[in-house]
């Protein structure tokens, strides 16, 4: 059948089907026919009529079961679908069992394998996680790739499919029901334990939000018509009906293709995504630790998970890869227990998120918001300007002011919400419940004064037994009032800990994570503090985890557990470029123990619902120096510099700004090469950060015996780093911008050769500015040394002169110069010239070096 085979790999599928339709009728014998009816079943699963590709599939079985390809071909018509995974694993068993030395028959079952133990929501964490960064126009850009491999199309589609995670959807232990006060909703059928995973849902369509309403019209006359119609209008009325298919259905998206005459409409698309379309993620990939944003230009639409109720208090997590969305327990949960997510942004007062609400058609009555509209509601102006007072000390503040002001701001929001809520425990108006039903918080009593609670909170006066449980009620209640107010905590926090501030910077995520653990306990959120807090513990006592982090760690571990589920495994995957590989290994061990210590985060634990992914030995590649390096190498300088004679120059370790990318208040002794070509409009002259156009500056430094190279690309007009692509060579970078409108285009050549793998980055919003630090190649390897005495007056006029243990020669240099001792020493050394000569002899004498060899790169 050669015409049907060349349809078939054109992909004109239903030009093939009717060919194999043509070859069935007039074949008269079974292997014929069989043969026919294999063919056509793999068209059909192309068209995605499910049915027909099984029947075809069974008869063609039936005519020759002693031919291996009618088990395969019926094997893959059964996974398809809504597969059946059982049935399917029967036909690829026996598909094999005839004929075991086919390859192609071993991937199937080894796929369908997976597959089935991803459908029971066991997950490779790691294998999904390896795609949470690609997001915004990196994850259409891979879409786009697939598509081109696949099919073989050079034709570039429009910028709107996201592309698909290749994991199969998960339905746990959820029900769809009904309620008099919010109509449709979710709820668990058995108790489950904080961090679960309850399922995992495909994307039915995902693109640009002006794209995304003709493709949801494509969608729904594909078979989706009835779903989509019956999804929520923000009207009572609109959620009475029940969908008529199951939730596996609603999870996977995958329906039988059929045609329908009726068309929804670009209006009524659009009505239906105002309500119900999720914003999909933006991941800053070089953000140590992980920042996540809202991508305000995509969104997406999942069936199954819009039937989640809203509440300003919920009780799940939801993290969104490529198209599939998880959600998880962020809260311990009783059976027959509702489930809530939020539609809008949490950690904002109570009147912003309902003005937020109000284009979802209802008023939000939570536990959360009664009890802030209780404490707050009289004194709306008060908070308004402490938060205009924390918006000021951000914009205007630096270094100490900075941190004063912004100290004053969150002392004062902790004073105003002890004192407003005391005033109303003392009223006696507060109620425990709001339109859910669900007491959350139990109220003290008796309640305690404000300066009681802030004298206890500080440790400045010790708890009597009988004011315990009046003042954990009331610091709960407290702590949740403040949930409206975390982004002036944080505040705080970030501007203590550029100062190095560590221990105060620790004090201030500890009040942060008591906040979340009141609204999100279990969320990304929760997990990135946690990881900040462990950062700046072990800055602040300079030791490592096992002796002063080792509570910090065991936190941080088990909220990235939570919300992501894979243990240490995932913990490290997503910590990588925020600590050294001894802390992660460190992170290991201790995981290690508190499996011991917890059969519920053992591995194979019956009742998690997610597999603890194994503990590798060799595990994925960590790059980027940590924060226990960084101490133990300031140790070492303290320790080991060497003394200076009066008359020398002053010999200052450089200093580099963090890992994770705050700047430090000491200025750095390293040395700026001004390097790249930044984007240009047409006709420009020469560009600058200062009129609008972007620009690269480079800088070197020495930390123990390596040396780092700096680049700083300054990106005016953008607002993330995933606005713009990154890449990375040996000899140079490149940036470049997503955006039409701020076409920016940067090279950057290094002024040495580089590891490409070893980059980090940091964005920094205020500025406009990406941040690449990147390792140097080893002395070693750099290729390009003179050798013996050299005139370098035609180098560039900042060369690197670097030292060996041989014999001594003069050079004359144009200008200042860095030496680098290889080995021995810990910065680099710059040296004064003296007239237009540099004299190594008295220097190279006293450092004990025979000869020197210069160079530049």
């Amino acid at each position: 059948m050669p015409d049907g085979a060349a349809a078939f790999r054109a992909r004109r599928f239903d030009e093939a089907e009717a060919i194999y339709s043509e070859a069935l009728q007039s074949s008269s014998s079974a292997e014929g026919r069989a043969q026919a009816l294999c063919s056509r079943a793999q068209c059909r699963l192309k068209l995605k009529n499910f049915k027909g590709a099984r029947e075809d599939a069974a008869l063609a079985r039936a005519l020759q079961p002693e031919n291996p390809k009618t088990w395969y071909r019926l094997g893959c018509a059964l996974a398809c679908g809504v597969p059946r995974f059982n049935e399917a694993l029967e036909a690829f068993e026996e598909a094999k069992r005839r004929a075991p030395e086919n390859t192609e028959v071993e991937r199937a079952l080894q796929t369908l394998l997976k597959r089935k133990s991803e459908a029971e929501g066991r997950y490779d964490w790691l294998e999904v996680y390896e795609k949470y960064f690609e997001t915004g126009p990196l994850a259409v850009a891979a879409n786009e790739r697939r598509r081109r491999s696949e099919t073989g199309e050079t034709e570039t589609l429009p910028e709107a499919v996201i592309a698909p995670l290749a994991v199969e959807p998960f339905v746990g232990p959820v029900r769809l029901g009904h309620s008099e006060e919010r109509g449709r909703g979710l709820y668990v059928t058995e108790d489950v334990p904080k961090g679960r995973l309850l399922l995992c849902a495909k994307a039915l369509v995902t693109g640009l939000n002006q794209e995304l309403p003709a493709l949801l019209q494509a969608a729904a006359g594909r078979g989706w018509l009835g779903v989509v119609r019956s999804l929520s209008r923000g009207s009572r009325e609109s959620e009475d009906e029940m969908p008529e298919i199951s939730l596996a259905e609603l999870a996977g998206c995958e329906l039988e293709a059929e045609e329908l005459e009726e068309v929804l409409s670009i209006e009524e698309a659009k009505e239906i995504l105002c309500h119900n379309q999720f914003s999909l993620p933006l991941v800053n990939p070089n953000a140590a630790p992980v920042e996540v944003g809202n991508d305000l230009e995509r969104s997406g639409l999942w069936l199954l998970p819009v039937f989640v109720n809203h509440s300003c208090l919920p009780n799940v997590q939801r993290s969104i890869v490529l198209d599939c969305l998880f959600l998880r327990a962020g809260r311990d949960l009783k059976s027959g227990e509702e489930i809530f997510d939020s539609y809008v942004e949490t950690l904002q007062p109570f009147w912003q998120r309902r003005a937020a609400l109000e284009t979802y058609g209802f008023h939000c009555c939570c536990e959360r918001c009664v009890l802030e509209e209780a404490v707050c509601g009289e004194h709306r102006v008060e908070i308004e300007e402490l938060l205009k007072e924390a918006s000021d000390a951000i914009q205007e503040g630096q270094g100490e002011d900075l941190a004063q002001r912004t100290e004053a701001v969150a002392t004062k929001a902790d004073n105003l919400m002890d004192q407003f809520l005391a005033e109303t425990l003392h009223k006696g108006v507060l109620s425990t419940e709001g339109c859910t039903g669900r007491p959350v918080y139990e109220l003290p009593t008796p309640p305690l004064s404000a300066q009681r609670m802030a004298l206890l909170r500080g440790g400045f006066e010790r708890l009597e037994s009988a004011e315990s449980q009046s003042f954990q009620r009331q610091n709960a209640l407290q702590a949740l009032l403040l949930a409206g107010l975390a982004n002036v905590l944080r505040g705080h926090a970030l501007s203590l800990r550029g100062l190095n501030r560590y221990v105060e910077a620790a004090s201030a995520w500890q009040r942060i994570l008591d906040t979340l653990d009141q609204v999100l306990p279990a969320s990304e959120l929760s997990a990135s503090v946690a990881n900040d807090m462990l950062s700046n513990k072990l800055l602040a006592f300079h030791l490592d985890y096992q002796r002063a982090a080792n509570k910090e760690m065991r936190s941080a571990l088990l909220r990235s557990h939570w919300a992501y589920g894979g243990g240490a495994a995932v913990w490290r995957w997503f910590s990588q470029k925020l600590f050294a590989p001894t802390v992660l290994e460190g992170g290991s061990q201790v995981w290690k123990e508190m499996q011991s210590e917890d059969n519920n985060l053992a591995p194979g634990a019956p009742d998690i619902g997610y597999k603890v992914v194994a503990l590798p030995e060799a595990p994925r590649k960590e790059t980027g120096r940590g924060f226990e390096d960084l101490l133990k190498r300031a140790q070492r300088e303290k320790r080991d510099k060497v003394p200076e004679k009066p008359d020398k120059p002053e010999r200052v370790p450089p200093k580099m700004s963090g890992v994770d990318g705050s700047e430090k208040s000491e200025k750095s002794t390293v040395e700026d090469l001004p390097t790249g070509s930044p984007s240009k409009s047409p006709g420009a002259g020469a560009s600058s950060a200062e009129n609008g156009a972007a620009s690269c500056r480079m800088s070197t430094a020495l930390e123990e015996d390596t040396l780092f190279v700096i680049a700083v690309v300054s990106l005016p007009g953008l607002k993330s780093a995933s606005e713009a692509a990154l890449e990375v060579s040996e000899e140079e970078l490149r940036v470049e911008s997503f955006r039409p409108e701020l076409p920016h285009r940067v090279t950057g050549r290094f002024p040495v050769a580089v590891e490409p793998e070893s980059s980090v980055a940091k964005w920094s919003r205020r500025q406009a500015q990406l941040t690449i630090r990147l390792r140097a190649k080893k002395m070693k390897d750099m290729k390009r040394l003179f050798k013996g005495q050299e005139d370098v007056q035609s180098l560039p006029t900042r060369a690197v002169v670097l030292c060996w243990k041989d014999s001594l020669t003069r050079c004359n240099v144009p200008s200042s110069h860095a030496c680098l001792w290889e080995g021995a020493f810990l910065w680099a050394l710059v040296l004064e010239l003296v007239g237009s000569k540099l004299h190594l002899e008295s220097e190279a004498s006293s450092f004990g070096l025979s000869q020197w060899r210069c160079g530049t790169f």
